[in-house]
């Protein structure tokens, strides 16, 4: 399996709803064949405030983005750089949905594969209880600059698929890739051996996050169809982006009919 055209990205934003909330800031690097060959990197003016809460957790101000470009002032190129390369990002669909909606805001539609290294991290390490990327980025003894900043957080997140490729064989990384892509749209932190499960079927199902919290009970003529077709509209509500981000088990009970 070729890494050809494979774009490491961050984006910083404005809060975590991707159909309200804006852009601040976008780094990218683009690798080719396993090398690093070019990188983007722009603050971004998000066109509303930047709420006190962001500007203490990124350091990123009102005042540092009042020279910044708007997003559609850079949509042309940026997709233009972005070409048809796989994204690869920390909790992937985050990064994906903004950008996405970002774009479908300029009048593009953008839509690419994803590689999601949280869920990666997942697969890799098992046995681990954390997998957020500073965790990981200790584990590994790799030190960015400064996190929850786009450029610091994906040259460290560049360093660490480096590192992984280091531990693994050829053979058992494009296994790990590979199985990556097969599921690349479904929450970063659920066990998609628990999906592949799931019948065609009538039943009651429920959604759980962490420590078993429960987060959403329904029922559907089809389980199956059903809560896949949750984890497939994230990038367009922020209820279904919510439940993906939060989900961690599921549970069913099949019935005879709903």
């Amino acid at each position: 399996m070729s890494e050809t055209g494979l774009i490491f990205i961050d984006v910083e934003t404005t809060g975590t709803r991707a159909t309200r909330d804006r852009i601040t800031e976008i780094a990218a690097l683009k690798v080719v064949n396993g090398e690093l060959v070019d990188r983007w990197s722009s603050l971004i003016y998000p066109e509303c405030k930047v709420p006190a809460q962001i500007t203490q957790l990124t350091g990123i101000s009102d005042d540092m983005l009042v020279g910044a470009p708007r997003f559609v002032q850079i949509a042309e190129s940026l997709r233009e750089w972005l070409g048809d390369g796989q994204l690869v990002a920390h909790n992937a669909r985050f990064d994906y949905s903004f950008l996405r909606n970002e774009f479908k805001r300029a009048g593009q539609d953008y839509r690419v594969s994803l590689i999601c290294t949280l869920r990666l991290s997942r697969r890799i390490a098992p046995q681990e209880r954390q997998h957020n990327l500073k965790a990981l980025l200790n584990r590994y003894a790799i030190t960015p600059i400064c996190h929850h900043r786009a450029g610091d957080d994906v040259d460290a997140l560049w360093s660490l698929w480096q590192a992984w490729q280091v531990e693994h064989s050829d053979e058992a990384w494009q296994r790990l890739l590979g199985d990556e892509r097969r599921h690349r749209t479904l929450p970063a932190h659920l066990d998609s051996a628990q999906l592949e499960r799931l019948p065609a079927c009538p039943g009651v199902y429920l959604f759980y996050g962490h420590n078993r919290l429960p987060l959403y009970v329904g029922k559907s003529i089809n389980l199956r169809s059903r809560v896949l077709g949750h984890f497939q509209r994230d990038h367009q509500d922020d209820k279904e982006m919510r439940l993906a981000q939060q989900v961690q088990h599921i549970e069913w009970e099949e019935t005879l009919a709903i």
